[in-house]
Protein backbone atom coordinates (compact mmCIF):
# COMPACT_ATOMS: atom_id res chain seq x y z
CA UNK A 1 0.00 0.00 0.00
CA UNK A 2 0.88 3.65 -0.10
CA UNK A 3 3.24 5.13 2.45
CA UNK A 4 1.59 7.44 4.96
CA UNK A 5 2.97 10.87 5.82
CA UNK A 6 4.01 9.44 9.18
CA UNK A 7 5.93 6.61 7.49
CA UNK A 8 7.60 9.10 5.13
CA UNK A 9 8.72 11.14 8.14
CA UNK A 10 10.06 8.03 9.93
CA UNK A 11 11.88 6.90 6.80
CA UNK A 12 13.44 10.31 6.17
CA UNK A 13 14.52 10.56 9.81
CA UNK A 14 16.22 7.15 9.61
CA UNK A 15 17.95 8.17 6.38
CA UNK A 16 19.07 11.50 7.91
CA UNK A 17 20.55 9.69 10.90
CA UNK A 18 22.42 7.40 8.53
CA UNK A 19 23.67 10.46 6.62
CA UNK A 20 24.97 11.92 9.88
CA UNK A 21 26.74 8.71 10.73
CA UNK A 22 28.10 7.77 7.30
CA UNK A 23 28.59 11.09 5.50
CA UNK A 24 29.10 13.57 8.35
CA UNK A 25 25.78 15.18 7.48
CA UNK A 26 26.67 15.86 3.84
CA UNK A 27 23.25 15.34 2.23
CA UNK A 28 24.48 16.12 -1.29
CA UNK A 29 27.23 13.50 -1.09
CA UNK A 30 24.74 10.97 0.17
CA UNK A 31 22.22 11.78 -2.59
CA UNK A 32 25.01 11.36 -5.14
CA UNK A 33 25.77 7.93 -3.68
CA UNK A 34 22.13 6.92 -3.38
CA UNK A 35 20.60 8.37 -6.53
CA UNK A 36 23.59 8.40 -8.83
CA UNK A 37 24.50 5.79 -11.41
CA UNK A 38 24.88 2.31 -10.03
CA UNK A 39 28.41 1.08 -9.62
CA UNK A 40 29.76 -2.04 -8.02
CA UNK A 41 32.22 -0.39 -5.64
CA UNK A 42 32.51 -2.02 -2.26
CA UNK A 43 32.23 1.35 -0.48
CA UNK A 44 28.94 2.21 -2.25
CA UNK A 45 27.51 -1.21 -1.44
CA UNK A 46 28.52 -0.89 2.22
CA UNK A 47 27.05 2.60 2.60
CA UNK A 48 23.77 1.74 0.90
CA UNK A 49 23.43 -1.50 2.83
CA UNK A 50 23.82 0.29 6.15
CA UNK A 51 21.36 3.03 5.17
CA UNK A 52 18.67 0.59 4.11
CA UNK A 53 19.28 -1.53 7.18
CA UNK A 54 18.47 1.55 9.29
CA UNK A 55 15.43 2.47 7.18
CA UNK A 56 14.12 -1.09 7.19
CA UNK A 57 14.48 -1.32 10.97
CA UNK A 58 12.61 1.97 11.35
CA UNK A 59 9.65 0.58 9.38
CA UNK A 60 9.53 -3.14 10.21
CA UNK A 61 6.15 -3.66 8.50
CA UNK A 62 7.59 -2.53 5.16
CA UNK A 63 9.87 -4.59 2.96
CA UNK A 64 13.45 -3.56 2.39
CA UNK A 65 12.62 -3.02 -1.29
CA UNK A 66 9.65 -0.75 -0.58
CA UNK A 67 11.75 1.30 1.89
CA UNK A 68 14.49 1.59 -0.72
CA UNK A 69 12.09 2.63 -3.50
CA UNK A 70 10.25 5.14 -1.33
CA UNK A 71 13.49 6.58 0.09
CA UNK A 72 14.88 7.13 -3.40
CA UNK A 73 11.65 8.78 -4.50
CA UNK A 74 11.67 11.12 -1.51
CA UNK A 75 15.31 12.09 -2.01
CA UNK A 76 15.44 12.46 -5.79
CA UNK A 77 14.94 15.90 -7.26
CA UNK A 78 12.32 14.79 -9.72
CA UNK A 79 8.82 15.78 -10.68
CA UNK A 80 6.00 14.32 -8.61
CA UNK A 81 2.25 14.46 -8.83
CA UNK A 82 -0.34 13.77 -11.48
CA UNK A 83 0.68 12.23 -14.77
CA UNK A 84 -0.35 14.23 -17.81
CA UNK A 85 -1.69 12.55 -20.95
CA UNK A 86 1.44 13.77 -22.77
CA UNK A 87 3.70 12.01 -20.25
CA UNK A 88 1.69 8.80 -20.58
CA UNK A 89 1.91 8.98 -24.37
CA UNK A 90 5.66 9.52 -24.12
CA UNK A 91 6.10 6.58 -21.72
CA UNK A 92 4.15 4.34 -24.08
CA UNK A 93 6.20 5.53 -27.05
CA UNK A 94 9.57 5.21 -25.30
CA UNK A 95 8.76 1.83 -23.77
CA UNK A 96 7.67 0.46 -27.16
CA UNK A 97 11.06 1.48 -28.61
CA UNK A 98 12.73 -1.14 -26.39
CA UNK A 99 12.44 -4.93 -26.52
CA UNK A 100 9.71 -5.97 -24.03
CA UNK A 101 12.15 -7.59 -21.61
CA UNK A 102 14.76 -4.82 -21.74
CA UNK A 103 12.95 -1.51 -21.22
CA UNK A 104 15.44 1.05 -19.89
CA UNK A 105 13.37 2.70 -17.14
CA UNK A 106 16.33 4.79 -15.98
CA UNK A 107 16.58 6.45 -19.40
CA UNK A 108 12.81 6.95 -19.60
CA UNK A 109 12.76 8.45 -16.09
CA UNK A 110 15.58 10.86 -16.94
CA UNK A 111 13.80 11.89 -20.14
CA UNK A 112 10.60 12.68 -18.20
CA UNK A 113 12.25 14.03 -15.05
CA UNK A 114 10.52 11.33 -12.99
CA UNK A 115 11.87 8.45 -10.90
CA UNK A 116 12.52 5.36 -13.02
CA UNK A 117 10.46 3.24 -10.63
CA UNK A 118 7.48 5.61 -10.96
CA UNK A 119 7.67 5.36 -14.76
CA UNK A 120 7.81 1.58 -14.58
CA UNK A 121 4.90 1.45 -12.13
CA UNK A 122 2.63 3.77 -14.11
CA UNK A 123 3.41 1.86 -17.31
CA UNK A 124 2.75 -1.56 -15.80
CA UNK A 125 -0.36 -0.61 -13.86
CA UNK A 126 -2.03 1.99 -16.05
CA UNK A 127 -0.61 2.52 -19.53
CA UNK A 128 -0.05 -1.07 -20.61
CA UNK A 129 -3.14 -2.54 -18.98
CA UNK A 130 -5.65 0.13 -19.97
CA UNK A 131 -5.59 1.00 -23.61
CA UNK A 132 -6.78 4.50 -24.24
CA UNK A 133 -5.62 5.89 -20.88
CA UNK A 134 -2.69 7.70 -22.50
CA UNK A 135 -5.12 9.35 -24.91
CA UNK A 136 -6.79 11.27 -22.09
CA UNK A 137 -8.71 8.76 -19.97
CA UNK A 138 -8.42 8.48 -16.23
CA UNK A 139 -9.24 11.20 -13.73
CA UNK A 140 -9.89 14.35 -15.68
CA UNK A 141 -7.23 13.48 -18.24
CA UNK A 142 -4.60 12.89 -15.58
CA UNK A 143 -3.49 9.85 -13.65
CA UNK A 144 -2.08 10.07 -10.18
CA UNK A 145 1.38 8.67 -9.52
CA UNK A 146 1.33 5.35 -7.69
Amino acid sequence: GRFTQEEDAILLEAIEKAIQRLHSGDVDAFKATLCGPKSATDQRKKVLSEVWDDAFQALPRRSRTSCYDRGRRLLQDTRRGNWTPEELDKIQSLASSFAPQSINWQAIGQDLGRPASACKDIYRHRVREKTGVAAGGGQGGQIKET
